[in-house]
Formats: structure tokens, sequence, C-alpha cells
């Protein structure tokens, strides 16, 4: 029966639903803000709304060493605050905890992942606070039990949240609600303290400019010191004369070019270190620099005496002489190869947040809605059972029909499964593994298409060190994906080599192909181009690759078929 006020829902001044609609509002502010404080304000909010008098949040340190406290929340006066902190000797938001198994039972459990409750706050404060003042800080507080939840990031622990409650236990219920929020919050928290670590940096580094701005005008232009100052910067500089040819360099372009000072001084600039298919473009640009006396600010190349190309990005500038006539360019270069392998961990970093962000989305749901599903099906393939049992001589429609629904319980009981592995993958039980035996496996149990051709290359390939029970699930749903590719016959081939201590297995078909603008969704869960398939294989098998230190990528052609590359390590 639906009640007032919110259709087949709780009415609204239900106090359910009062907490539902207020954690829902916080979620959001705390998604919709950068700011790390304000986050932490709404994480504390939350906790209060979901029944919790007192919180205290700690966040690991840059080193994962020290867990410090972030944001304290207690229903305390401030009077009684003040006495404690003068009987403990320290202030609230001073407490820290060593990020060691061996430091306590709750620093042990907290490091793995795993929730910590007691009922003495003794346990989780280190000397020389007395069990005494500990007690009378948890009369005061009011906390008869007390939790303490790890706070996930996309790398693992990032923080805890220590609640208290006056109730003797904290129910599996409530504490389930906690951990999906804190979840939640986690992703907030990491991304806001990584946002803040960029603002410092940039604060940083406006502070030292400006700093640098203030020294520089209390020095003459000297010789000696304008030659000092050229020598001691850290990116490359060049000196170039009307016809290219240079004539001053500082240390850092001698050391990053692996030339001497004299071995570039006298020497036309594009002859020496500019690679032969950018000179035509260098050479008009330091000509347009020193005919039109502008800037230009461009990337390239430029290539060491070793013969490695090097990506720069370069600021060309006029040289002018006292009287402001342009006499030849200077350029600036900054060595780019940390940069761009900063942008590309920082890419990474973004599509793991991205995608932990979805996983949690998907743990939610499954996890609330896998028993209320399997219970129901449990009972409909009790049904068909006893229905079997008491009608044995049925006509062949009625036991046809009894089968179909025997299947299709097993299918929906499957796809659970599926839903829950790609949310969390099980423990992986490692062992001496041949590749090839579990490929041969994972064939022999694939229903393949009538007309398709199997073709394995997998000798010598050697054994590694592996789960085979989640390796062959990885090879199924990929032998799958290529059986659905080709349902009017085709090549499915499948090949092994070893490579730098990786050995390296390929499955290639010549089926209908994905387009390239799917490409990037693959593994995406719940992303499907087949009708019938629910979009978990490919996910499923990337957390299993992943987590055997494997990597797996897909290459693909409409129309010509999809080629799976997995490499793992052989030890």
């Amino acid at each position: 029966m639906e009640s007032k006020g919110t259709k087949g829902g709780l009415d609204a001044g239900h106090p359910l639903q009062r907490e539902f609609l207020a954690l829902q509002e916080i979620i959001t502010t705390m998604h919709g803000t950068s700011e790390l404080k304000k986050v932490l304000q709404q994480v504390s909010k939350a906790v209060e709304v979901l029944g919790y008098g007192n919180s205290v949040i700690s966040l690991l340190d840059k080193n994962r060493k020290v867990l410090k406290a972030a944001a304290i929340h207690v229903n305390l006066g401030k009077g009684v605050v003040a006495k404690l902190e003068a009987m403990i000797g320290k202030r609230f938001v001073d407490f820290e905890m060593p990020a060691k198994r061996d430091y306590s039972e709750a620093a042990r459990k907290l490091l793995e992942g795993k929730i910590y409750v007691t009922h003495s706050l003794s346990d989780l404060i280190s000397p020389p606070v007395n069990r005494l003042v500990c007690y009378a800080m948890q009369q005061q507080a009011k906390a008869r039990t007390v939790a303490i939840i790890p706070m996930p990031g996309s790398e693992g622990v990032i923080g805890t949240i220590l609640v208290t409650t006056p109730r003797e236990e904290i129910t599996e219920a409530d504490l389930q609600v906690l951990v999906n929020f804190i979840n939640q919050a986690g992703i907030a928290v990491e991304r806001a303290w990584l946002q803040e670590e960029v603002r410092r940096e940039a604060e940083k580094k406006r502070k030292a400019e400006r700093r640098a701005k203030q020294e520089a005008a209390k020095f003459g232009e000297s010789r000696a010191f304008i030659e000092s100052v050229f020598n001691a910067i850290a990116d490359p500089i060049v000196v170039v004369n009307p016809d290219k040819v240079i004539i001053a360099v500082n240390k850092a372009m001698t050391k990053l070019l692996g030339y001497t000072e004299n071995e570039l001084i006298g020497h036309n600039y594009i002859d020496v270190y500019i690679p032969l298919e950018m000179r035509s473009t260098y050479g008009n640009r330091t000509k347009q620099v020193i005919a039109k006396g502008i800037d230009l600010v461009y990337e390239g190349s430029w290539q060491t005496r070793s013969g490695m190309e090097i990506p720069v990005q370069l600021h060309n500038a006029p040289l002018r002489d006292g009287k402001g006539r342009v006499i030849g360019a200077i350029a600036v270069a900054r060595d780019m190869r940390q940069v761009k392998s900063l942008v590309a961990e920082l890419e990474a970093s973004k599509e793991r947040m991205i995608h932990a962000e979805k996983m949690a989305s998907i743990g939610q749901v499954a996890s609330s809605v896998a028993h209320e599903l399997r219970q129901p099906l449990a009972v409909i393939n009790n049904s068909v059972y006893f229905l079997k049992m008491q009608l044995p001589n049925a006509d062949k429609k009625v036991k046809k029909h009894l089968d179909i629904m025997e299947k299709e319980v097993a299918i929906a009981d499957e796809i659970i499964s599926d839903l829950l592995d790609a949310v969390k993958l099980k423990k992986l039980h490692l062992a001496p593994v041949k590749l090839n035996s579990v490929i041969e496996q994972a064939l022999s149990r694939s229903q393949l298409p009538q007309g398709v051709e199997v073709a394995t290359e997998l000798e010598g390939v050697p054994a590694i060190i592996a789960d085979s029970g989640k390796l062959e699930q990885v090879f199924l749903n990929i032998i799958a994906n290529a059986s659905k590719a080709m349902p009017d016959g085709g090549q499915l081939v499948i090949t092994g080599d070893v490579d730098d201590n990786l050995v390296i297995v390929k499955v290639q078909d010549n089926g209908s192909g994905i387009a390239e603008e799917d490409l990037g969704k693959v593994f995406e869960p719940l992303f499907t181009t087949k009708a019938p398939g629910v979009g978990l294989g490919l996910t499923i098998s990337k957390s299993i690759v992943e987590a055997h230190q494997g990597t797996i990528e897909v290459q693909s052609q409409l129309g010509y078929g999809t080629a799976v590359t997995i490499r793992l390590p052989v030890s």
C-alpha cells in the first residue's frame, strides 16, 4: 500500500525520509565543492545526520606514515573541551596515530581496510594518555561505543572516520549505511585534497616569483652577475646571431645535448641539434623572430649528440642591443619529458578516479539488490524442481517450459554473480599455471557458432604464477565476445609469445569488429554493443588481469575483426 506524501515510499515527514533527503543534499554539496575544508564539514554533518554524536576525520600525510586529525565534531561545551585538552596535554586537533600495522590492533585493521569497533577509547590513543583520562573523555562525550571506519581512495586507504554512539552496539545494517557513505566521501575528499595540493603549489610558485622579482631589483647589471645567472638557470638557453650561428649557450644547454661549449659556439644551430625533418620549420621561425622582433612559443624536438630526440617547449625572443636594435635571437627551452610523463600519469589517475566512482555506484546497487534478487530466484528454482518431481509424466510442452524457467533462473543468477565480481574481485589463489592448458580448457567450455575455425599457437609459452580459475574466466569472456561477433562463422586465432619477462597472449577474430567511437568504452561496466549482453565481461576481465599485475588492450576495426592482447608477468 502506498503512503501519503510520496508515491510508493515513505511519507515526507517520516524520520527516515528526512534523513535520506538530508544525506542526498549533503552528498550533492560535498561533490560540488573543491575545497577540502568544506568537503570535510559536509562529511562531519552527514555523520551527525546518521545519528553519531561525535566524529573525528583523520587523513594520511603525504608519506602515508601518520594519520592526522583533519576535522573534529564533538557535542561538548567549550569549557569541557578545554578541560579535557588540559588533562591530556594536547589539543584534539593535534591527535595523530602512526600508520604502522604493529602500532596497534586498530592500526593494523584500518591499514587493511577493515572496520574497528571498541568500547574503550584507550585502545586508540597512545601513551602518555592514561586509561582514567580516556574513561573521563568517554563519559563526557557519552561515547559507549567507538568505531573507526577506513576511508578508501583510488590507491588504497587515505584516511579514517572515528564515530561514537551512546548505544551498547552498532548494528551491521547501521555500519553498512555508514560504510556506503564513507566510500562516497573518500572520492570527494581525495579529489578536493589533490586540487588543494595543486592550488598550494601554484601559490608557492607565485610567491617564489614575487620574491625573485624583488631580489632582482637589488642587483646591478654587472657582466659577472649576468654570466653567473645565465649559467645557473636550469633551463637550456642558446643565443644566435642573424645568420643562426650560436654565440652563447649556458651549462644546462651543454648538459642536455651532450656537446661541449666549444662544439656548439660558432656553428649553425640548425645543423647541430635540429632533427632533419624539422630544420625548415625552425629556420623560418628564427627568421620571423629576428625580422619582426616578436616572441614565439612552440613545442618541438632537439637531437642530442647520441642521436636521441628530446621533446622541448621553446620560447624564442629577439636579442636587442642597448639602442633597442635586434641583433639576434635567444631561445629558452624546457625539457618536456617529465611534463609529458606527469600529464600521462594525471590522465591515468583521472581515469582511475572516474572508474572508482562508477564502481562505487555499481557497488551500492549490487550489494543492496543482490540478496533481494537471489531470494525470489531461489524460490522459483525450488518451485520448478518441485513441479518436475510432482509431474514426472507431464507432456513435452510442460517439461520444455519448466526447463526454460530453470535455465533463465541460472542465467539471472550468473548475471548477479558477474555484477558482484565486477564490483569487488575475490582474493586470487596463486599457483604455477600453464596458460596453454587454461586456454584449451576455456575453448572446450565455449559454445562456438557453427563454422568458426579455431587455430592456436601456444607452444613455448612458459608457466606463470596466477589464479587459473580467474584466468579461465578471462578467456571465456573474450572467446564469448569473439563468438558473438562471428554468428555465421569465421576464424579465431589464439597465439602466445614471451617478451622481456612478459607472456603475451593475443586472441584475434575476423568478426564484425567494434566502431572507433566505442573502443574507449569497452572496459566500462554495463557497456555492450550486443543485444543479449550485460556489458560486464571485459570489465571483469580487466580487473582480473590487473590484479595479476598485467595489462589488457583491445584493437578493432569495424567490419574486419578484433584483437585482444593480454600481457602477464612470468613471475
